[in-house]
């Protein structure tokens, strides 16, 4: 009778699986291109109730595959739910910046996965205005074809975004 020992194939399994996360760690199906929104005026609240007017420009990232489509075509309903959502709960200056506009990203994610109810979106990103600018300076000074996955990444995130508005 002979004895078959699963352990090597259980460990070579555990191995594999392992170097393949440690490869690719943003994962499968987690998110592609995004979709630019317009800039939004969202009042903010300052000190002593003060309330004025700031430009948030918003990134929607798509869920990769067959809901790209769906995702794109709910672009302006998510748009307007989401200035519905700011105007109602009125952000501070401070939520605007740093670990506090993360946290007011993952609240536009949940507004835009409830005005859709599909889960078209993986992401919700918040751009600062230094970003943007870097963003358009890059992309003025590059003049030949997108030859790495992120920028044909980039180059179909500019198409949607026009096409989806």
């Amino acid at each position: 009778m002979t004895r078959i020992s699963f352990i090597p194939m259980l460990v070579s399994a555990v191995v594999l699986a392992s170097s393949a996360l440690a490869q690719d760690k943003s994962g499968v199906g987690y998110g592609g291109a995004y979709v630019q929104l317009k800039p939004i005026m969202t009042p903010v609240v300052g000190p002593g109730g003060q309330v004025t007017f700031e430009a948030l420009t918003i990134r929607l990232i798509l869920d990769a595959g067959e809901r790209e489509r769906g995702g794109c075509f709910s672009v302006p309903m998510v748009h307007e739910k989401i200035v519905m959502h700011l105007y109602k709960n009125k952000p501070t200056m401070a939520d605007l910046v740093g670990q506090r506009s993360e946290v007011l990203a993952k609240q536009l994610l949940e507004v835009a996965i409830a005005a859709t109810d599909k889960g078209y979106y993986s992401d919700v990103k918040i751009i600062d205005q230094g970003q943007l600018q870097l963003e358009a300076k890059k992309s003025t000074e590059k003049g030949k074809a997108a030859s790495t996955p992120a920028e044909q990444l980039e180059n179909k995130s500019k198409t949607l975004t026009s096409q989806c508005q």
